[in-house]
């Protein structure tokens, strides 16, 4: 599980559903090369000691968890679901984008229609991963998980 604290915003009882809100980390803060790194002077810039990157989630709730607003709380997002969104997210588009361009090409299609071509199979193919997200939330799988905080050492 890969987790991460977070403080609770709001909740509505009645949708069963949680706001949390959740502290930006860059990969930054690790690097040995963040001095020299463009990216690491545009994280320092962005997230100042007034205005640190936050997120506010809406995550379902069970129907035995009760939170109050201040809350500190973990957000757990279970390591396979991690991948199976990567995978629907980026893998299945591309995917749809050169099975397009190569079906297209293989009846000797004009440049423009591969190109139309290529551009309904990234849409087909993104569809597709819209579907079979769908499917994994309703289970459950890929949504993350919400608990009371005890005491977290280490959140990476």
């Amino acid at each position: 599980m890969i987790k991460e604290q977070g403080t609770i915003i709001a909740t509505d009882a009645v949708n069963q559903v949680a706001w949390v809100a959740v502290q930006k980390h860059t990969a930054c803060g690790a690097c040995k090369a963040r001095a020299g790194c463009g990216h690491g002077k545009l994280a320092d810039l962005l997230q100042t000691a007034n205005s640190p990157q936050v997120s506010a989630l809406n995550l379902p709730l069970n129907s035995n968890q009760y939170f109050t607003p201040g809350d500190t709380v973990e957000v757990a997002i279970p390591e396979q679901g991690l991948l199976l969104a990567s995978v629907l997210g980026y893998l299945l588009p591309l995917l749809g984008l050169l099975s397009g361009l190569l079906m297209s090409a293989a009846f000797d299609a004009t440049e423009p229609l591969i190109i139309l071509s290529s551009f309904f199979g990234l849409f087909a193919g993104l569809l597709l991963a819209r579907m079979i997200s769908n499917r994994y939330m309703r289970r459950g799988t890929l949504a993350p998980q919400l608990s009371k905080s005890s005491s977290i050492t280490n959140l990476s």
